[in-house]
């Protein structure tokens, strides 16, 4: 069950073994709102991401959400995936390509429930992709699969949403779009967000705050009405 916003800061210690560059080892903490994370290409965005979610495991730290602890290396602890309940925006969209749409979105919740379609198209209609339902992801335009993936990530009343390049397949005009959804809902929910961008725009429409990673370490934590006094944009123009 979730808790009040005051109780649900997400805080990550974790150390992950990397490949002969670096080891990844961070620590920072994501209050409710929307954290974006920066850093050069390869620098470790995706890799702290999916050991959030529970995809990877650490090696050494320690994860907990509020009061409640997600892993803990010392005391062997390591809560799974689905119990979690992170709502996860893949740059890939991962989109179960049998799947219809609104089976998509309802598979992040209690499919078997008879609530479970009706809300998933709840969410497809909020995001203006209701006539995609019953149609498969090899027929979606680009822009109908973000909708759909992104429905899909925070349908479930996910208690952290993770968001990996959520608008890098779009054009300018969905780009806006997208991000106004994405300010809408996030906000609505008003639970941890971590966003991953190399976009100076999108990360100064969204950010409360930021973390700027390199080669694995935090190298700068700050809010986002100062994301531009120091940053140097030009190194962080790709994605991990």
């Amino acid at each position: 069950m979730l808790g009040s916003v005051a109780d649900s800061t997400l805080c990550v210690q974790a150390r992950v073994r990397g490949d002969e560059r670096f080891d990844l080892d961070v620590a920072f903490t994501v209050p409710a709102g929307v954290t974006v994370l920066l850093g050069p290409s390869g620098s470790g965005k995706s890799t702290t991401l999916n050991l959030i979610a529970g995809l990877v495991r650490p090696i050494a730290g320690r994860i907990t959400l509020g009061q409640e602890l997600w892993f803990d290396a010392s005391r062997g602890v390591d809560v799974p995936v689905h119990r979690r309940r992170v709502g996860f925006l893949f740059q890939s969209l991962a989109l179960f390509p049998h799947m219809t749409a609104v089976e998509n979105v309802a598979y992040g919740m209690s499919s078997r429930r008879p609530s479970a379609r009706a809300r998933a198209v709840e969410w497809l209609q909020r995001l203006h992709v209701a006539h995609v339902a019953d149609r498969k992801p090899r027929t979606f335009s680009g822009g109908e699969a973000q909708r759909v993936a992104l429905a899909r990530a925070l349908a479930s009343s996910p208690r952290v949403v993770l968001l990996d390049e959520p608008f890098t397949a779009v054009d300018t005009v969905l780009r806006r779009e997208l991000l106004a959804d994405v300010q809408m809902f996030v906000r609505a929910l008003r639970v941890p967000v971590v966003l991953v961008t190399h976009d100076r725009q999108d990360a100064r429409a969204l950010a409360d705050r930021f973390v700027i990673l390199e080669a694995g370490r935090v190298a700068r934590i700050g809010e986002g009405k100062d994301l531009d006094y120091g940053v140097e944009w030009n190194q962080l123009t790709t994605s991990s």
